[in-house]
């Protein structure tokens, strides 16, 4: 054998090793239906196929007697996954685009197998665009999540059938899928941004109809709308939602003694009515704050509302039995966006002007040509000291909460609460009463109805608030003794669409039994003889006082014996 013979015997041998090792081209096949809109066959339909990222295009085969269509294509020649193939059907006058992107999975099964059409709802005759872009109640709230909406429109002449829309907000995207849009008409597509931004921030918005191209349109050019939104606060909601503090405790008092408290003869008095408007004046009597003993602490509460020109800030000066006094604390609030005014509370220390004969407040308003903000009324509490009270331990929460619980604030019941923990703890066990005073001004239920929930320590109470119907200072007096904890007291006041402020919350705990004098922690006939002695010495002890008639008598130690007879609780 020569050399050329053996040349031409291993050329022959590599190319039989070598051919096998090419790929061998895969078919695809793409078939499926064709119908009308209404789910009739739509027989002999024109199928062209075009892929989009080569340009490549094929008609797929059909016949007269079905509506069926199909083609084999060469899977790594013709197309490959992730290319897009766009479908243009015709049938009669009714057309279809529809894009289809092929997958991975689509490639290893071999094709695209059931791909039905429905005519009509896609056109190149559609024409989408981005009619309007609405945030909740037209603003972006802070230290919470936004609703952000979009009205898409089909301006075209042509059905359009499934697209998406992508909302930017911020630079945070998402996604939201309509199946369909026909011709002339709108849909609503909306996303919650969960971000939480701070007040004063600017935050650009931009929505993109049909943002991944599903839809071949007459105009390609108008699908997007951009605005951009300043972020403001939520008044309407709790002050924890726009930066602000719970209702906390001021202080608190461990005496032998009481709390008492009175609006006197407040009133509403409207700037609205009597724009020009310049004193308020209120009195109280000595029935309204009846004391005992020594004062150790009157606050004198002036609640106001629409406050247009700051005049309870700059302009306002009160006195009070004929003595200038000065600002404590000023509480206030405000809704904080579009045409917003304060609401709010001035507070002054009375205690050393206090008279317990009667008293009397002067409030001036000295903007030029006065009103210009409503005053709800006035609250004076007076704490004092008496030897012969029980013990209590009194606290005072103090803050202006502007609330108001519905959607037509952007808000829910829960956002438009204010809570008022109570600070310290309680020896609860031992107390023999608890009493929750709570002050809501703008409250104003009346008669069986009052307005806003009470909320202690989970319990609750609805519609409770009410005023006199003349001032709008909506007062509650609870018993809350059952629900009284040694810790973690928790005060809330709710709005369910109640327009209403939170200003005040009393914890007043009392100790010590009715009954009894001598302190031994049970009643005794001892204590029976102590009172009637108390009586005889014409002396008073709130604990003797059994019959709350406010003086001690014979009468008061019978009671007591007869507690003692027959083991009841006075």
């Amino acid at each position: 054998m020569n050399i050329y013979t053996r040349m031409l015997i291993c050329l022959t041998v590599m190319a039989i090793l070598i051919v096998p090792s090419f790929a061998q081209p895969t078919p695809f096949a793409i078939k499926g239906w064709v119908f009308y809109e209404g789910g009739n066959p739509c027989d002999d339909p024109m199928v062209n196929i075009t892929n989009l990222d080569t340009s490549a295009k094929w008609q797929a085969e059909t016949n007269a007697s079905s509506s069926h269509y199909q083609i084999i294509l060469i899977s790594g020649t013709d197309l490959n996954a992730t290319e897009i193939l766009r479908f243009d059907v015709t049938g009669g006058t009714n057309t279809s685009v529809t894009n289809h992107t092929i997958s991975v999975s689509e490639v290893n099964d071999g094709g695209i197998f059931n791909f039905n059409i429905t005519l009509g709802p896609t056109s190149s005759d559609a024409d989408l665009n981005v009619t309007g872009v609405t945030v909740n109640c037209g603003y972006l709230f802070g230290n919470e999540s936004n609703e952000i909406s979009a009205t898409i429109k089909n301006n075209g002449s042509g059905n359009a059938g499934a697209f998406n829309v992508s909302f930017s907000v911020g630079g945070i995207s998402e996604q939201v899928t309509v199946s369909s849009l026909a011709a002339g008409n709108s849909t609503t597509v909306s996303v919650t941004d969960p971000t939480i931004r701070n007040a004063g921030d600017s935050v650009p918005i931009t929505v993109t109809a049909d943002c991944n191209g599903e839809i071949v349109e007459s105009n390609e050019t108008n699908n997007v709308s951009s605005i951009t939104k300043t972020v403001v606060n939520n008044g309407y909601k709790g002050k924890r939602y726009t930066g602000g503090t719970n209702m906390t405790t001021w202080k608190s008092y461990d005496l032998n003694g009481n709390l008492v408290y009175s609006a006197g003869d407040s009133y509403y008095l409207s700037s609205y009515s009597y724009p020009d408007w310049t004193t308020y004046n209120v009195s109280w009597t000595a029935s309204d704050l009846p004391v005992s003993g020594t004062v150790i602490e009157a606050r004198l509460y002036t609640m106001y509302t629409w406050d247009k020109k700051d005049v309870m800030s700059n302009n306002a000066n009160l006195k009070f039995n004929d003595a200038l006094q000065t600002v404590d604390k000023h509480y206030k609030d405000e809704k904080m966006y579009a045409t917003s005014y304060p609401y709010g509370m001035l507070v002054y220390n009375v205690t050393d002007d206090f008279n317990a004969t009667g008293n009397y407040a002067n409030l001036t308003n000295s903007y030029p040509g006065g009103g210009n903000v409503s005053m709800r009324g006035m609250l004076l509490v007076a704490i004092y000291e008496d030897a012969g009270k029980q013990r209590r331990v009194i606290y005072i929460n103090e803050e202006f909460d502007l609330l108001y619980g519905g959607s037509g604030k952007c808000t829910t019941p829960d956002e438009a609460t204010d809570y008022a923990p109570i600070g310290g703890s309680i020896d609860a066990p031992n107390a023999s009463c608890a009493r929750l005073i709570t002050i809501a001004p703008g409250a104003d239920g009346s008669g069986s109805t009052g307005e806003g929930e009470l909320i202690f320590n989970g319990h609750v109470w609805n519609d409770e608030w009410r005023d006199n119907e003349v001032h709008q200072i909506g007062i509650s007096d609870r018993d809350v003794t059952l629900y009284l904890q040694s810790t973690d007291n928790l005060v809330g006041f709710q709005s369910n669409a109640d327009w209403m402020e939170a200003s005040n919350a009393f914890l007043v705990v009392t100790f010590g039994i009715l009954g009894d004098v001598n302190q031994d922690s049970e009643i005794t006939p001892a204590d029976a003889v102590m009172v009637l002695e108390m009586a005889v010495r014409g002396e008073y002890s709130e604990a003797a006082d059994v019959s709350e008639d406010g003086c001690v008598t014979s009468l008061d130690a019978l009671m007591i014996l007869q507690a003692v007879a027959n083991n009841v609780t006075l």
